[in-house]
């Protein structure tokens, strides 16, 4: 997945971070290292933009539930009224 994805290329990077103190890496090649990962950190700022969208959504989605269970309780409550009152089920003609 994704995340899988970001992990590896950020274990490249810090290994050819690492791998570069040793020895001296031309700029070509540090420039690259660099691009990905402005790229990586740019995908990880996406996924945490995606995880608050959808955390907020889930919020949301709660919300409605638990209106649509008040609601519901209210619904059964006025039907128990209902049943209980005297001349329940019996048809006014």
């Amino acid at each position: 997945m994704k995340l899988a994805g970001l992990v590896f290329g950020l274990c490249v990077v810090g290994a050819a971070w690492a791998d570069g103190a040793s020895k001296p890496v031309s700029s070509a090649k540090q420039a690259k290292i660099e691009q990905q990962l402005a790229q990586r950190n740019a995908e990880i700022e996406q996924l945490r933009q995606d995880v608050k969208v959808q955390e907020a959504k889930s919020r949301e989605t709660d919300q409605r539930l638990q209106q649509q269970d008040r609601t519901m309780a209210d619904l059964r409550k006025q039907l128990s009224a209902l049943n209980a009152a005297p001349d329940a089920g019996q048809g006014r003609h």
